[in-house]
């Protein structure tokens, strides 16, 4: 059986089968006499349950790469060796550092450890019992405890915001019920999608789709004419895989039951009538919010060369990156993301050897939250462009009445 663009990914990674494995399956099926043979894996593969191989020691390697910041395994077998050299040199009776505190950045459990033995040291107890319970109240303590490295809220809450949808934190926000519907389509995602909708309206409800299920020439053609913006220097009609904010439209009003399909046809659902007819925009806007912050994958705005796993804790933080907005509801792009790289250390630590990458990395929380997020949904206004950083550190933002409207705090 085919799987569909907006499918989930066979790979099993979570994403749609477009925004994953889509574009490889697509060079492979075009690839004449390249590469192994079809139905001879490669050497260490395994299969799952589907058939599908995988490469366990290649993804082991590949995980322990990201995670130190090696852009190669010769890099890492280096630092390996300089790390075994620095173990045999220390006196017995010193305890030789992790791998991680030895490339001088520690990981969270391995500081932890540390804090709890301590707070324990000169201690004594009456039973192992009583030993538990004083370790497991260091811990809540200091998980319910403000950091000032996360701008006052607690690990607890951190962890909650980096692991439950957005909808599922109502201990730090929520979203307003009470906008105004007029004031939505400000939002330029928001207006893209009340525009498709009213084409299908204008087109009996149905329009065909390509054979890989995206728009047909003409409504991009027609797409263009109303945003002109995106029309191609030579006057040529794009595709919608060039037009990333009619992709992003597609992709949820299609998820949030707007539309209907089946292979080359969509129409126009109960939903997407009952959204157009009654004008309800706000509640079109907290939909599209929760769809963009909780399943589309926000390394589809930028191109394949420079998409990265690493990028995804800018995704996985949002709720975090607006709380930013609403400590700081302005000043300068820099200053946001050095207060990110404070909370998320990790994410630049794997890069501090390498300017290079770290300002890559940078570029990412500069690109991804205000250059694309931010922007889709109207929630801040800037005096220069995002897109072009590092000059972009300097570029100043100001929180705008809809961002202020959105949100109720909790914190």
């Amino acid at each position: 059986m085919k799987t569909g663009r907006n499918d989930p990914c066979p790979c099993g990674s979570g994403r749609k089968y477009k925004h994953c494995c889509l574009r490889s399956d697509e060079a492979a099926r075009n690839a004449s006499g390249q590469g192994p043979a079809a139905g001879v894996p490669r050497d260490g593969a395994t299969f799952g349950v589907d058939g599908t191989p995988s490469f366990p020691a290649e993804q082991a390697m590949q995980k322990m790469l990201a995670q130190t910041g090696f852009a190669s395994t010769d890099d890492l077998d280096a630092a390996m060796r300089r790390f075994e050299e620095h173990c045999e040199s220390i006196p017995d009776d010193v305890t030789p550092p992790t791998f991680m505190e030895f490339l001088g950045r520690p990981n969270l459990a391995t500081e932890k450890q540390k804090g709890l033995a301590a707070a324990v040291a000169g201690k004594e107890f009456g039973s192992l019992a009583e030993a538990k319970q004083f370790a497991r109240d260091y811990m809540e303590r200091g998980n319910l405890s403000p950091i000032g490295d996360f701008e006052g809220l607690s690990s607890d809450q951190m962890h909650r915001i980096l692991t439950r949808d957005i909808g599922d934190n109502h201990e730090v926000a929520e979203l307003a019920d009470d906008m105004p519907d007029r004031e939505m389509l400000s939002a330029e995602l928001i207006d893209v999608a009340q525009w498709l909708l009213m084409y299908f309206v204008d087109n009996r409800g149905e329009i065909k789709l390509t054979e890989l299920e995206n728009y047909n020439r003409n409504l991009c053609r027609a797409y263009c004419e109303e945003y002109p913006g995106w029309f191609g220097r030579n006057g040529s009609v794009p595709l919608e895989t060039s037009l990333p904010v009619l992709e992003t439209a597609h992709d949820a009003v299609r998820f949030l039951g707007y539309t209907n399909g089946a292979r080359t046809k969509e129409w126009l659902a109960t939903d997407g009538v009952d959204m157009v007819s009654r004008r309800r925009w706000a509640q079109m806007y907290r939909d599209l919010f929760i769809y963009a912050v909780d399943v589309h994958d926000w390394k589809a705005w930028v191109p394949d060369s420079i998409r990265h796993e690493h990028f995804d804790i800018v995704q996985h933080a949002a709720l975090f990156l607006f709380y930013l907005l609403h400590k700081h509801p302005e000043g300068t792009v820099g200053d946001f993301i050095d207060r990110v790289t404070r909370a998320f250390p990790d994410f630049v630590r794997p890069a501090q050897d390498h300017p290079a990458t770290l300002e890559f990395l940078a570029g990412a929380v500069s690109e991804l939250f205000f250059a694309q997020f931010c922007a889709l949904f109207g929630l801040v206004t800037v005096t220069g462009h995002p897109h072009d950083f590092p000059k972009a550190r300097n570029v100043e933002y100001r929180v705008t009445p809809l961002f202020t409207k959105l949100f109720r705090w909790k914190v």
